[in-house]
């Protein structure tokens, strides 16, 4: 059985859709060791950020061997990857209030039954930009209060971004869909469909499903024009409150005024000033001059986090730049890197 924590082993690969390497002139004479290990010196890191609408693809397609034992992983495989994203793989959760999902208990094996597993939620819902999103700051915060945050997946447009899977049985799949979420097995000969998009055209990512159809998923996400649309069985809002009570994710970090906030490699080396960060990225408006910087070479800890309460501070920096970065939808206002 092959296991291993998703957070390590996608992150090389999918980082490097974001950031570009500095190619020098010259012959340089660098230090032996990191610049910050002996806490003399401030390490200076520039984010160089792609723009391209492949971040805004699944996260775990099925045409890739995302643990590396030379099999394409084309479907969910609970049993030998952790997938990586906003949830844990070790939750469940359901919807509350109708209009997000929170964790309700803890799963030694992934497994829930009358709610969603967190695992099968991060398989299914997530983007190449939620991950990286993740891994530098915890992700995209829609709420950000004190004692509360909620993060949002990246904008999904109901075009050939939209992706889905579709189930059929323990044979044909490998696993028991009713051990991951609320839904009993489809009847003999049906299948369930799973769809994921912004349905309603505006900023709330769904996880959208069919049950029990005679048809096949790419009748539902493959067609010739809008993909995912339609009726549906069951819409799922992804938007998740995180670092819940009694329920912290393993991305969680305690501040002094006792919350937790979910943290990312930003937060860990941008907070203690061990290094400053900038960023450059594309520019539509500006396409020709080969980047813009959006945030100069500053410290994390003391421009874009509180460092009492967690909350960001939403001046400008790499936050504000990096969750701005999307596909622009006609269909509503927002506010879009340019």
């Amino acid at each position: 059985m092959i296991k291993k924590r998703s957070a390590l082993s996608r992150l090389p690969a999918l980082l490097s859709m974001c950031f570009v390497p500095t190619a020098f002139s010259a012959e340089l004479n660098l230090p032996d060791v990191p610049l910050f290990v002996d806490g003399s010196k401030t390490a200076l890191v520039q984010i160089v950020m792609e723009r391209d609408n492949k971040l805004f693809f699944e996260a775990y397609p099925t045409y890739e061997d995302i643990n590396n034992d030379g099999v394409l992983d084309n479907k969910f495989k609970p049993h030998e990857i952790d997938y990586y994203g906003y949830f844990d793989s070790n939750m469940c959760y359901q919807v509350v209030g109708g209009d997000h999902l929170e964790a309700v208990s803890i799963t030694a094996d992934k497994k829930c039954g009358a709610t969603w597993s967190g695992d099968f939620l991060n398989y299914m819902t997530m983007t190449r930009m939620d991950i990286m999103l993740r891994a530098l700051y915890g992700g995209k915060r829609v709420i950000d209060e004190e004692f509360n945050t909620r993060l949002r997946r990246a904008f999904v447009p109901w075009e050939n971004h939209t992706w889905g899977i579709e189930y059929t049985s323990l044979e044909e799949d490998g696993f028991l869909i009713s051990d991951y979420t609320p839904l009993s097995q489809p009847s003999s000969g049906r299948r369930h469909h799973f769809a994921t998009n912004n349905k309603d055209r505006n900023d709330v990512p769904f996880l959208r499903v069919r049950t029990n159809t005679t048809q096949r998923i790419w009748q539902w996400v493959d067609k010739e024009r809008v993909q995912g649309d339609g009726y549906a069985n069951m819409d799922i809002p992804v938007d998740v409150t995180v670092c819940k009570t009694g329920f912290e994710e393993e991305f969680c970090q305690q501040y002094p005024n006792g919350a937790y906030k979910p943290v990312g490699l930003l937060h860990e080396y941008g907070e203690n000033n061990a290094m400053y960060f900038s960023m450059i990225s594309g520019s539509f408006e500006n396409n020709l001059q080969g980047g813009v910087v959006r945030q100069t070479m500053s410290s994390f800890g003391e421009n874009e986090v509180d460092l009492n309460t967690g909350m960001f501070t939403r001046n400008p920096g790499i936050v504000t730049n990096m969750d701005a970065i999307q596909i622009p939808n006609d269909f509503h206002s927002q506010t879009v890197q340019r």
